[in-house]
């Protein structure tokens, strides 16, 4: 992403794919350390069989302190790790014809799920941690 204001950028925010890989979902229904569901008990979703991606991902964050071009950027930042899946959806007809009732649309068979597992701040600069590009970043983090 990046925002330009009279021909000035001005916010940049870059993301890099460190890492992906397959996680192994469990034969049963539950985990065995963390009792993580992957269904639903009515059925309505479900995880599919292509399983869990975990992705590491850098993003670097640039912010010119001003509008003009001779003002300096301030930079920051973040590694994360997200999970996603697709789920399968089986929707019972009664909520189905209210969702398309409000939407005008029908509901997906598959939904991505992504779940934001952790972010932490990852330059090592210390004057870095008080500028508005670290506030950025720091967004990104769950609390």
């Amino acid at each position: 992403v990046k925002v330009h204001v009279n021909d000035v950028l001005c916010l940049s925010i870059d993301k890099a794919n460190l890492e992906s890989r397959v996680i192994a979902t469990p034969k049963s229904s539950w985990w065995s350390s963390g009792g993580a569901v992957t269904s639903t008990s009515s059925g309505m979703f479900a995880l599919g069989s292509s399983g869990l991606i975990q992705t590491s991902v850098e993003l670097n964050v640039s912010l010119r302190k001003g509008l003009r071009s001779d003002c300096a950027m301030e930079t920051s930042k973040v590694r994360a790790r997200y999970a996603s899946a697709t789920a399968k959806t089986k929707i019972p007809p009664d909520v189905e014809k209210r969702m398309v009732r409000v939407t005008k649309k029908r509901p997906p068979k598959e939904v991505k799920v992504q779940i934001l597992l952790d972010a932490a701040d990852h330059d090592p600069s210390e004057k870095s941690k008080n500028t508005r590009a670290f506030e950025i970043t720091q967004s990104f983090s769950p609390s």
